[in-house]
């Protein structure tokens, strides 16, 4: 039914409303109708991480650079993005990233996305039917699952899920991870993070019951920039007009 009522194909739902649009967060939102889905108007741009600076910078680094943390103590990289323009993200997006795992052959990564206002306090979501804030869109990738499937994109990866490839301690990867879809206006002076980590980036305060799949991690994982072999976020992003009041 998603489907049906997202992209409108010839069979069933034929008379049913276009895609409506949700951008927001917990201080205000907007809405409006697309041509489809995803939307058309949306174009993917690169934001390119930075492990000297810890930001995200519109061109790839000219330094390499290399940042590690621990897997299994619940500490996260955060990369900064402060915008320059106001635009619209407004899709799924995508994360490729050179990451090594220190110790192990196997990394389970967490990734985010978060986003501050002008003073730097964060600005919270809609999370868990609404009971709580939680970050503006979440991703998740086994390593050894990264094999790719036909029909898969820069801003959504697609895997297999049939070959388990290992890895070999200290040695670097591609891995693309597939981040859900999200819906925020980010206005001039405002920041948008980048949260990577080796466990859940957001923990429930309602003690809402939690499923899942423990973490396969063991020590140090490390993440690798530069401009031969960047690591970059694809973003759906919109350029927007300045009637759209949602943040």
């Amino acid at each position: 039914m998603p489907q049906h009522a997202l992209s409108r194909p010839s069979e069933g739902f034929r008379d049913g409303p276009t895609p409506t649009l949700w951008s927001g967060s917990r201080r205000a939102s907007t809405h409006r109708t697309a041509e489809a889905w995803p939307d058309p108007s949306a174009i993917a741009e690169r934001l390119y991480l930075d492990c000297n600076e810890m930001a995200l910078g519109e061109q790839p680094p000219s330094t390499e650079g290399i940042r590690d943390y621990d897997s299994e103590d619940g500490t996260v990289l955060a990369f900064d993005y402060k915008a320059n323009h106001d635009f619209e993200i407004v899709g799924g997006c995508g994360l490729h990233l050179w990451a090594s795992p220190e110790a192990h052959d196997e990394m389970d990564l967490f990734v985010g996305l978060t986003k501050l206002d002008n003073a730097g306090q964060p600005i919270g979501f809609r999370f868990y039917s609404t009971f709580s804030e939680g970050p503006m869109a979440l991703g998740w990738l086994r390593a050894s699952h990264r094999e790719q499937a036909a029909g898969s994109s820069e801003m959504r990866p697609l895997y297999t899920h049939t070959n388990k490839l290992p890895l070999i301690a200290g040695d670097y990867v591609e891995l693309d991870v597939e981040i859900w879809p999200v819906g925020s206006v980010i206005r001039k002076g405002e920041t948008l993070r980048l949260l990577i980590g080796g466990r859940d980036l957001h923990d429930f305060s309602t003690g809402a019951p939690e499923l899942g799949h423990s973490p396969d991690n063991r020590g140090v994982h490390r993440i690798r920039s530069s401009a031969d072999q960047p690591s970059y976020l694809t973003l759906p992003i919109r350029r927007i007009s300045t009637g759209l009041s949602g943040t």
